[in-house]
């Protein structure tokens, strides 16, 4: 991880902008060494919360392999060292309508690594073949479903990187066509939603690959779309599209029903610069990456939290997707004023956690996508002047 050169990261102070009743947890990410302790805490308003259900990763009080935690939030990490060496500190409160709070626990000083375990694929065009892999999504046999834009297709492949087929019939404008795709999302039934971008319209198949319906026209009216980049579902199935020309985060129900939007074109809080990617977490919360400015949090409904990755000197200047993980933490897609491109991850407070690989130019490693299983399995669609296709990540 290139700590030193990653000044854009001090999220802490943005905290601040958290909104009245929304339980905070402090510290937001800690180094604990073998059989050490730390405290955690988590606040409302200034004042600490009362019914606290804790959890090491998904042990509720821990365990011995991750570490345990007491009623109070005290953590206890392992004797030995786990693999991976990142925990994952869970506070849920309340009952009937639980709020959960996420905190880092990296066991030893050392940063996190992350290793390059395989990759596949093959530059070019047509079937199998990959030029731009744009989005991501996990079908509901857990297969990976993959947008090419430059190419016009959607592509579904194994996790080891079996080609099982196509989704509609590539380019143009008629229904199950596409003009570069840019994301694609599964919803509760497995229904596969397409963000068609330059067709202006979300496409949508039922889980074997056939239409169902589309939605959407080119325009600026609210509903209407110019260029949708990015797909996200959110709680109650309620889709979120983020449209970069008409800057704004639009959000529909099943039937493409535009339920409300927010955002414009700006730079203060909760306006946008290119909004490029979207991802949420498990209270319904929603992550907006601009490609140029700072990261932003919004609550479900649209109402500012705070930012993050704020672009500084010697920072990353811009960013592309930005994707979860069922912990809640984003993984972005940055690019410094080099062109260098990186992974960085930030956790649910918008706390750096670690950054990969070491910058390179993209001429010799691109990155615009990637997706998380739920092992914490990272699939990066990659792309330069070398190599096309996707690589598989996982914590060293």
């Amino acid at each position: 991880m290139i700590r030193g050169t990653l000044v854009l990261l001090a999220a802490a102070a943005s905290l601040l902008g958290q909104v009245a009743g929304r339980p905070v947890i402090s510290p937001s990410l800690v180094h604990v060494d073998l059989g050490a302790s730390k405290q955690f805490a988590i606040q409302v308003d200034g004042r600490a919360a009362e019914g606290v259900t804790w959890y090491v990763n998904d042990a509720a009080g821990g365990d011995a392999k991750y570490g345990k935690i007491s009623r109070s939030g005290l953590y206890t990490a392992p004797a030995a060292m786990p693999q991976p060496r990142e925990v994952h500190i869970h506070g849920v409160v309340g009952k009937a309508k639980p709020f959960h709070v996420f905190a880092t626990v990296i066991v030893g000083q050392a940063p996190l690594q992350y290793r390059l375990v395989t990759r596949f694929g093959e530059r070019g065009t047509g079937p199998g073949k990959i030029k731009d892999p744009h989005g991501f999504a996990f079908d509901k046999d857990r297969n990976l479903i993959i947008t090419d834009a430059l190419d016009h297709r959607v592509y579904r492949f194994s996790k080891q990187g079996k080609y099982l087929g196509e989704l509609g019939y590539g380019e143009g404008v008629d229904t199950a066509q596409f003009k570069q795709p840019r994301d694609v999302k599964v919803d509760s039934k497995g229904n596969i939603v397409i963000a068609d971008a330059d067709n202006s319209r979300i496409q949508i198949f039922d889980p074997e690959g056939k239409f169902i319906r589309m939605y959407g026209k080119k325009g600026t009216a609210p509903g209407d779309m110019l260029r949708v980049h990015a797909l996200e579902y959110g709680k109650e199935d309620k889709l979120y599209a983020v449209d970069v020309d008409n800057s704004r985060v639009m959000v529909f129900d099943g039937m493409g029903k535009l339920l409300h939007y927010w955002g414009k074109a700006g730079k203060g809080p909760g306006e946008f610069q290119d909004p490029h990617g979207l991802a949420s977490d498990a209270n319904g919360d929603i992550f907006v990456s601009n490609y140029w400015g700072s990261c932003q949090k919004f609550t479900g409904d649209g109402r500012y939290l705070f930012e993050f990755a704020v672009p500084e000197k010697e920072a990353f200047t811009h960013a592309h997707a930005i994707n979860g993980d069922r912990w809640g933490n984003v993984y972005l897609m940055a690019r410094d004023k080099d062109n260098r491109n990186a992974i960085v991850k930030y956790n649910n407070n918008g706390t750096l956690v670690a950054t990969w690989p070491p910058l390179r130019p993209v001429k010799e490693w691109g990155v615009k996508a990637a997706i998380v299983d739920g092992d914490g399995t990272i699939y990066v669609g990659v792309e330069s002047q070398q190599i096309v296709g996707i690589e598989v990540y996982a914590e060293q």
